[in-house]
C-alpha cells in the first residue's frame, strides 16, 4: 500500500480454486495487481491469469502464485501496478 495515498497496488491473498472458474477445491495464492484493460484482456488468454477477485475485474488481474508465471512477468505487473496507483 502507498503510505502518501493509501492505496493498494498489489495484494496476495488464499483463494479457493472453485473462485477462479477452476475445477480443484485447493487453495491456492494469488497476487492482484492493477494493469491497464488491454493489458488485463491478452494476460486473460494466458493460463494461471484470472479475472481479479474481489477488485473491479476491468481494472485488476489476479495471477496464480505457484510458480507457474515467471518471477520477472510478475515483477513487472507489480511495477506497473505501483505505477498506476501512485497518484
Amino acid at each position: 500500500m502507498h503510505k502518501h495515498n493509501n492505496k493498494w497496488y498489489a495484494l496476495v491473498m488464499e483463494i479457493n480454486e472453485k473462485k477462479l472458474g477452476l475445477d480443484g477445491d485447493r487453495i491456492i495464492d494469488v497476487l492482484n495487481a492493477k494493469c491497464g484493460p488491454l493489458l488485463i484482456g491478452s494476460l486473460r488468454l494466458k493460463p494461471d491469469f484470472f479475472p481479479a477477485h474481489h477488485m473491479n475485474k476491468d481494472k485488476w488481474i489476479s495471477i496464480a502464485m505457484d510458480g507457474s508465471v515467471p518471477a520477472a512477468e510478475i515483477k513487472k505487473l507489480v511495477e506497473l501496478s505501483y505505477q498506476l496507483t501512485h497518484n
